[in-house]
């Protein structure tokens, strides 16, 4: 095992058995609706119970580095906690499903979609904008922008535009919004990481981030083939080009590449 989608299909495979709710978002999910990007993150929403923490430390902890402590902690505080997979260093967050209105609903409107041969749950793009425009409100973050126009571009004309406005007023995300910054990893659970990193050859490291790049296009290309199922092998490439280097090209140039694909001089 050595890639995000497989730990992501053994996570949410050991989830569902255990009848824990649970749903994809973050960079993944932005990849499949919009820009793809590189990370070592699989950013899952959990619902749990009082007994669940135990049950994920057994459920995960021959593969992975994690903690029912950590879990109890995170349901208390309302964060997040870890858990890394120890063959192929990915680090899985595990974000409880808060309390607020919007995050009721958002977990409600979680859906069902492949990504590349595997079945998950996944937060709909709608309220990943939505969820993004809070992370961005309270971080500043240009990476969250940058997804969030991922997205958009994508699917302007399929998304419910009168439910993001609506949550965007109640939310207070139209402006800069009440700074609310959640520490993303424990120094801990950062500590290990990095150590597990440490171990690597550059070779290692390398292969690793080819690894990155491939798992967001293959989720990119799920996308792709979910909103368009006749879609063509070339303008399946166009799609793929688009998505990953649209912001990198002035229109002309882009065009000029566009042309290019569809002759069949690229790809």
């Amino acid at each position: 095992m050595h890639d995000q989608l497989e730990v992501l299909a053994l996570v949410a495979a050991r989830l569902e058995t255990a009848g824990i709710a649970y749903m994809v978002t973050g960079s993944l999910a932005a990849g499949y609706y919009g820009q793809p990007r590189m990370t070592r993150d699989v950013d899952l929403v959990v619902e749990l119970a009082p007994d669940d923490p135990a049950r994920i430390e057994t459920l995960l902890g021959d593969a992975f580095l994690v903690s029912a402590e950590s879990a109890r902690a995170a349901m208390v505080h309302q964060t997040m906690f870890n858990a890394i997979h120890r063959e192929a260093f990915v680090k899985v967050d595990f974000v409880i499903r808060k309390s607020a209105p919007f995050r009721v609903e958002e977990f409600g409107r979680r859906r069902r979609v492949d990504l590349d041969g595997h079945t998950v749950w996944m937060v709909s793009a709608e309220d990943l904008i939505l969820a993004k425009l809070v992370w961005a409100s309270g971080s500043g973050s240009d990476v969250q922008l940058r997804d969030i126009r991922g997205v958009i571009a994508a699917r302007r004309e399929r998304l419910d535009w009168g439910y993001i406005e609506k949550w965007a007023a109640t939310l207070g995300v139209r402006r800069s919004g009440r700074r609310a910054v959640m520490n993303d990893t424990p120094p801990d659970v950062d500590a290990a990481f990095s150590a597990m990193f440490a171990t690597l050859t550059p070779s290692e490291r390398v292969r690793m981030m080819s690894e990155m790049f491939d798992t967001a296009r293959r989720i990119l290309i799920s996308g792709i083939r979910a909103e368009q199922p006749d879609i063509s092998d070339t303008e399946l490439k166009v799609q793929i080009f688009l998505r990953t280097y649209r912001d990198d090209y002035s229109p002309a140039e882009r065009d000029r590449i566009v042309d290019a694909i569809r002759a069949g001089l690229m790809g």
